[in-house]
């Protein structure tokens, strides 16, 4: 282990998939006493509050199921642009590029060398997109699907529907 004074990257968002989110979201809010807030946005996002008390609890989101996805981690880093660099260096892949989640920052995903699926972000409120995307796009990126190749394996389907966290109507 490394135990020097450098800030690690840190899990700071995930998404549990479901084929009904409003009965996933009753599981949740009545075992862990989450709180599960409709999201009214382009697509169907639960917003989970894991514990109001602080802000060093991880919170999340629930989405409708699109194909076989699981649970993704978004982990916090200070440059997306560095670390998709390092993801793609270390052998890993960037399966949706650098995407602007307008006033929250930008986000991307890439899979390790076993194809798990995660999400990084950087954060930062004066992130704006570029270009309006139109409705179309945001239903393009979250049904699009891609092959992958992993080490060790045949060619590998990964679902594409796993765009940003967060989307501006």
């Amino acid at each position: 282990m490394n135990f020097n004074c450098e800030i690690m990257s840190k899990i700071i968002h995930f998404e549990i998939y479901a084929d009904d989110p409003a009965r996933a979201s009753g599981f949740y809010e009545s075992v862990f006493d989450w709180r599960v807030d409709k999201w009214e946005g382009p697509v169907e996002y639960w917003l989970i509050s894991t514990d109001d008390r602080d802000e060093t609890s991880i919170n999340g989101a629930i989405r409708k199921r699109m194909s076989h996805e699981t649970t993704v981690n978004t982990i916090d880093v200070p440059s997306i642009d560095e670390s998709t660099q390092k993801v793609a260096g270390a052998g890993g892949r960037v399966i949706v590029p650098k995407s602007v989640i307008p006033r929250i920052g930008y986000h991307a995903y890439c899979t390790d060398t076993e194809g798990n699926l995660f999400g990084i972000m950087q954060q930062d409120s004066s992130a704006r997109q570029q270009k309006p995307a139109s409705p179309y796009d945001y239903r393009l990126l979250f049904t699009q699907r891609m092959s992958i190749d992993t080490p060790g394996s045949a060619s590998t389907a990964v679902p594409q529907n796993v765009g940003p966290m967060l989307l501006k109507r």
